[in-house]
């Protein structure tokens, strides 16, 4: 593993942001089968403050291992702005599935690209036919 990051270190930027793409799949998922209540909430914090340890430690601390000494200098290692990018990434993925949570899994999805779905309400007609009361059909 060592060896592939020593020869990638180039892309290390483009693999840690498409690392960070882990919550799609699940977004998509609750979109396409309507799913309101999938994941915890606790659950995605837990798990996306443990995914964002990393770059937050290899692009954020003034000091880390890649500092020349063991691992070659990380490509934007010193533009904090680039840590900073990758939380709003994150960030905005945890909102989407937080607010799939509390308003619905296609609260985002414009109604045009929407399926037509079913209306199971019926209109009541408050008018008889022939001008009587209607009855409790129960009683």
């Amino acid at each position: 593993l060592g060896v592939c990051v020593y020869a990638f270190m180039w892309a290390l930027p483009v693999l840690a942001v498409l690392a960070q793409l882990y919550w799609v799949p699940q977004i998509v998922s609750d979109v396409i089968s309507g799913s309101r209540r999938t994941l915890h909430p606790s659950f995605v914090w837990c798990t996306a403050l443990s995914r964002l340890f990393v770059p937050i430690y290899v692009w954020g601390c003034p000091t880390t291992l890649f500092n020349e000494e063991l691992f070659p200098d990380a490509p934007f290692s010193t533009a904090k702005g680039f840590a900073v990018a990758i939380v709003i990434f994150q960030g905005v993925q945890i909102a989407l599935i937080l607010g799939q949570r509390k308003m619905g899994s296609r609260w985002f999805v414009p109604a045009m690209f929407l399926p037509e779905s079913h209306n199971y309400d019926r209109p009541v007609d408050l008018e008889l036919e022939d001008g009587g009361s209607k009855e409790c059909v129960i009683c």
